[in-house]
């Protein structure tokens, strides 16, 4: 960015969210920035182009002001972002927040058709890589990613960026320092019950399986038994799904690990025999109507078939409840409450059309807590089904939810308050942003 009159230190060009007041432009003059002001920076990489500067933010910028500043120059640029005249693909290999790896970069989303192919040059570093459709020569998702490819080593440790525009998209501006020197993976540590299927371990179900890995992590692109892509690593998996119960199964994929190394899996499973697959997937334990009137706890078939309830345990703290017969069809939610049930239009969050309620007794032993209690459901045979964390409610109206129906019960990130308007009962859940 040129134009600047006087001349600053690389290293003190900082991006700010938002329009900055004479205080915080005194505050970053000073050098003590207020922590609403840190809050409120973005990551930048910074390098010189003479007689120019050139700041990147290391992320996608969404719609409002930004305000580049340096102690020395106070404000240098407020620019109004519109982030709709651009899409952009997200970068889905390395992992997010990766910042080291092999060179090979995967970007997808729906706006693929728009890249322009070819050689580019990634700055500061100076490294040349190729753009490509696909993960692979071979075109595998070329309708869904491309891939940045490295041709020629950029300087050692300087970080690559893609460029900002290829053809009518931009590709999620994250930094990576490209190393020759990484070893490829070492076979996995599995654990019990888990098998070793190249760089990572298979958890084989009914009608999934899940690929995780405790260490290094992996990129997977399979071909059967269905298409899937996606990444695996401490806490990332891949769940492969619609598969057969009790039946083997084929398993195809062309694999990515740490050192950019490509390999392939081809292997038969055996699924597990079928079993129900429902979740604890939502609870509104604080809402702002009536507490015990208003309360309630979401569960989910995730599972291919309908589910009968009947002799299904939900537990509390404080007790448990054995629930009535009824059939859960999959996908379907359902709100178990208390007899004395009856949201607050004013108030809460209604219901979506057509969800369906189980009334119990009493939910709770004397409702449920706000301070968060561990919830627990079982099937009627007493095999554990799922589990919902203890998380305060701190907020009236807002409900603790599951970020997807096949979250990890045991990951801290499957769970947290519910997105604006508060809960979406009998509907798909949104997490507000840590």
């Amino acid at each position: 960015m040129g134009g600047a009159l006087g001349s600053s230190a690389l290293a003190d060009y900082r991006l700010f969210a938002g329009a900055l007041s004479s205080y915080h432009l005194g505050r970053i003059r000073a050098r003590e920035l207020p922590a609403t002001l840190v809050a409120r920076e973005l990551a930048v990489v910074t390098w010189g182009e003479p007689p120019d500067v050139v700041v990147a933010p290391t992320r996608a910028l969404e719609s409002g002001i930004v305000s580049l500043t340096t102690p020395e120059l106070g404000l240098v640029a407020e620019v109004n972002v519109d982030a709709t005249l651009v899409p952009w693909l997200e970068r889905r290999w390395p992992l997010a927040g990766e910042q080291r790896g092999s060179g090979l970069e995967l970007f997808c989303g729906a706006e693929v058709a728009g890249v322009t192919e070819g050689t580019v040059l990634l700055e500061p570093s100076l490294a040349v890589a190729e753009v490509a459709r696909g993960v692979d020569a071979e075109g595998h998702f070329a309708d869904a990613c491309v891939r940045l490819e490295p041709l020629a080593e950029g300087a050692p440790g300087v970080p690559g960026l893609p460029p900002p525009l290829l053809g009518a998209v931009s590709l999620e501006p994250v930094p990576l320092v490209a190393q020759t020197s990484l070893e490829p993976a070492a076979a996995p540590e599995c654990g019990e019950g888990e098998l070793v299927l190249g760089p990572a371990c298979a958890r084989l179900d009914d009608d999934r399986l899940t690929l995780v890995s405790y260490g290094a992590p992996s990129l997977w692109a399979l071909t059967a038994p269905s298409p899937a892509l996606g990444a695996v690593g401490p806490g990332a998996s891949l769940i492969v799904r619609g598969l057969e119960p009790s039946r083997a199964t084929r398993l195809s994929a062309t694999v990515f690990d740490a050192a950019g190394v490509r390999g392939f899996v081809d292997t038969e499973v055996v699924m597990l025999g079928w079993h129900p697959h429902v979740v604890l997937n939502e609870v509104l334990a604080n809402p702002a109507g009536p507490e015990a009137s208003s309360e309630w706890v979401e569960l989910a078939n995730d599972g291919r078939d309908a589910v009968d309830l009947e002799g299904f345990v939900l537990s509390d703290a404080g007790g448990s409840i054995s629930l009535p017969s009824f059939v859960l069809e999959s996908g379907e939610m359902v709100l178990v409450v208390g007899a004395s049930f009856e949201p607050d239009s004013a108030l809460d969050v209604l219901p979506a059309p057509g969800t369906r309620v189980i009334r119990v007794p009493e939910l709770g032993a004397s409702g449920l807590s706000n301070a968060g209690e561990p919830l627990r459901l079982r099937a009627r045979d007493g095999r554990l089904l799922s589990t919902f964390p203890s998380i305060a409610a701190r907020h009236a109206g807002v409900s603790i939810a599951r970020r997807a129906l096949d979250a990890s019960d045991t990951d801290a990130d499957s769970f947290g308050e519910h997105s604006a308007p508060g809960a979406s009962p009998g509907a798909s859940n949104t997490l507000a942003e840590p």
